[in-house]
Parts: C-alpha cells; structure tokens; sequence
C-alpha cells in the first residue's frame, strides 16, 4: 500500500511539472524498474532473453522521449521514482 501512495504521489506532482505525454512515455519503462527490483529481491532469475527484451523496451521509450523540449530535470526525477515505486510494488 506504501509503494502504490508514493508511486501515485511522485506521479502526480511530476506531471504538474512535465507533459501528460511525456510522463506516459518514463511509464512505459516501467518493466526495466520490475526487473530490477525483481533481481534485487531474488524473485527474478537472470537471462540474457529476459535482459534483451527489457533492453529493446527501454532504447524504444529512450527514442520516444528523446525529442521532448520541455524537460524539467526535478519532474523527470520525480517521475523515475515513481515508476521504481512501481517497479517494487510489482516485483
């Protein structure tokens, strides 16, 4: 219940600060965080399918927010926290 408050909380002060769009194109990196806190907490065994997969995810969400001009770095932050608040709860 922890994680889904501060996921929800980090989440809705970033997007008062960034894009709507932009901060649902951080979202769709959210399987990188599960897979990190998934190895992190033992739950996830390592492979090298697993890591190209979520590695072709995260370059296709990288070359989607590459073109974004109105970054602010502190709502780009508080969005990455809320998507590894994310990561945990599904982990």
């Amino acid at each position: 219940a922890l994680c889904t408050a501060l996921d929800i909380g980090c989440s809705n002060v970033a997007l008062k600060i960034l894009t709507v769009s932009f901060g649902t194109i951080l979202k769709g990196s959210a399987p990188v965080f599960v897979l990190i806190w998934g190895m992190a907490l033992r739950v996830e065994t390592f492979s090298w399918q697993l890591l190209s997969s979520v590695c072709l995810i995260s370059s296709g969400v990288a070359i989607a927010a590459f073109g974004e001009s109105n970054l602010h770095v502190s709502g780009f932050i508080l969005q990455l926290i809320s998507i590894s608040f994310s990561g945990l709860r599904w982990a």
